[in-house]
């Protein structure tokens, strides 16, 4: 559980008013802040904003995973004691989630309306399905049948099947779905292969040039038929879930260490959700359900306005095109230690 420390002060010296105090989640979400100002800023190589962009949603994953995980841990705890500054882990929850929406908006229109055509504008594209040509969504297709129909599992929730688990930060597609001719709604989730990249290059001759990629998100949603032959599918809502990351254990007393961080990442695999993610094409029926089954209030729900994952943006990052990345840095070998022998 996270700990409240109390300062100590000088000899003589009283701190005893809140408001001389930072909260340590604000704090550190404005260090995050920090990280995604390289990615606003029009001075950091283009391609080292994408990769700002991935880092910050990499921190901020972490954050939801240990920082808000301990304070929900808190809250159903019943733990009264307050933070240094003065507030109460549902306050701290609330200021966090108000410090966070204007970030990811910022994010997102980072995304859409300066990187995008930056990017375009190198013959880099990233494209939606109706932006694809005939012979890309060709290529798609097959390559859903050929690399993801194998490993991609779609699991329907029904009176005999429960309802599915959800790893953490794993990406889904939650499906709503109907027998055809039947009005009553079924939901069945398929999750994006994590053995897959999250985009998938679409390499063509007539693209000679050119880097146009699209998500295998978008693939995967526009092939959904080969997944569930005879159903209708009614609505398709990309989501993704963190799990809490701030479990309980005892080092001082363990026996064997390695045992101890076994039993750690057995209980992070299966511990409560603390935050679900969507985006603005979410179907209410489906989020509605979510939430009931995962036991989760508005305030945990965040509606994302850009890509729900920007980690996965790692094939674009790592195209050659040194141009538009940070100089390699060489480091020097000072002269006196030229010599292999020099005694330093």
């Amino acid at each position: 559980m996270t700990s409240t420390i109390t300062p100590t002060s000088a000899p003589g010296v009283e701190l005893t008013d809140t408001h001389e105090f930072l909260n340590r989640e604000l704090t550190w979400l404005s260090f995050n802040e920090r990280v995604l100002h390289e990615a606003l800023d029009e001075r950091t190589p283009l391609l080292e904003r994408v990769r700002f962009l991935s880092i910050f949603t990499s921190n901020l994953d972490e954050f939801y995973m240990k920082r808000v995980g301990g304070l929900k841990r808190q809250i159903v705890a019943g733990v009264a004691s307050l933070s240094v500054d003065g507030m109460t882990a549902a306050q701290q929850m609330a200021a966090i989630r108000e410090a966070v929406i204007p970030m990811l908006n910022r994010q997102a229109a980072c995304w859409k309306d300066q990187i995008q055509p930056a990017l375009a504008e190198h013959g880099i594209h990233v494209l939606k399905w109706n932006q694809m040509t005939d012979s890309e969504r060709d290529f798609a297709n097959d390559y859903f049948h050929r690399q993801v129909f194998p490993v991609v599992n779609p699991l329907a929730v029904d009176p005999g099947h429960p309802f599915p688990f959800l790893s953490n930060l794993s990406l889904s597609l939650g499906v709503k779905l109907a027998h055809k001719g039947q009005a009553e709604a079924l939901f069945a989730r398929v999750k994006v292969p994590e053995v897959l990249p999250r985009w998938l290059y679409l390499d063509l001759p007539e693209s000679q040039g050119q880097f146009r990629f699209v998500s295998l998100m978008e693939v995967i949603r526009h092939n959904l038929d080969a997944l569930f032959r005879g159903m209708e599918v009614l609505s398709v809502t990309p989501f993704q879930v963190t799990r809490n990351a701030d479990v309980e254990r005892d080092e001082e007393d363990a026996e064997d260490l390695l045992v101890l961080i076994a039993q750690e990442l057995r209980e992070r695999r299966f511990a409560r959700i603390v935050r679900l993610e969507h985006d603005p094409s979410a179907d209410p029926w489906t989020i509605s359900f979510l939430k009931r089954e995962l036991e989760l209030n508005d305030q945990d729900v965040y509606e994302l306005p850009g890509e729900l994952d920007y980690t996965g943006l790692g094939p674009i990052v790592d195209l050659e095109l040194p141009e538009l990345k940070y100089t390699p840095w060489t480091p020097r070998v000072p002269v006196p230690l030229v010599d292999e022998d020099a005694d330093i």
